[in-house]
């Protein structure tokens, strides 16, 4: 029994330190401004992958090459494709890489959300599912029961393995 104690509570240890981590981590990254995206669609392929996460910020200006996100007409839905050449008024030609040519749309200044900094392969698929009606079940369960594992078996269950007190030389010899 004592060795399963230890083991759940050094798991449990390692998985709410984890979480504590990466939300710490994703909070320090909302601060300075950047906005997590989700690649949903092959089009940035092999660049961006599907399902990759991208942390995009707002940059001074933008350069042929640069990988930007942006909304067509300020709509709510985003694209993340490269700039392929940058016009005289502020507007941008752009191009996923997997594309064979150049969107038929320029993009305007305005409606650039910013420029991807870096990316995060494959999470997009975990949140993604735990948007979902099921996700948000098995997310909230999940985060049940290791804090009902925590419990029960945190901080050693307040077991107290009492050593028998050692013997001194002369109750050994008797």
């Amino acid at each position: 029994m004592r060795t399963t104690a230890k083991i759940f509570n050094l798991l449990y240890k390692v998985v709410t330190n984890g979480i504590i981590i990466i939300l710490s981590l994703f909070m320090i990254l909302l601060l300075i401004g950047m906005k997590p995206r989700i690649v949903l669609s092959s089009s940035m392929e092999p660049t961006l992958e599907v399902g990759s996460v991208v942390f995009v910020r707002q940059a001074e200006n933008y350069a042929d090459g640069d990988i930007i996100t942006f909304s067509y007409n300020n709509t709510e839905n985003v694209t993340t494709h490269r700039i392929m050449e940058v016009l005289e008024n502020n507007e941008f030609v752009t191009k996923g890489d997997k594309n064979d040519s150049v969107d038929m749309v320029t993009i305007k200044l305005d409606n650039i959300e910013g420029k991807v900094i870096f990316s995060i392969p494959k999470i997009g698929y975990i949140i993604t599912r735990m948007q979902t009606k099921h996700g948000r079940l098995i997310t909230g369960s999940l985060i049940y029961i290791i804090l009902a594992f925590g419990f029960v078996y945190g901080q050693d269950n307040n077991i107290a393995i009492k050593k028998a007190p050692r013997k001194t030389r002369k109750e050994r010899k008797a």
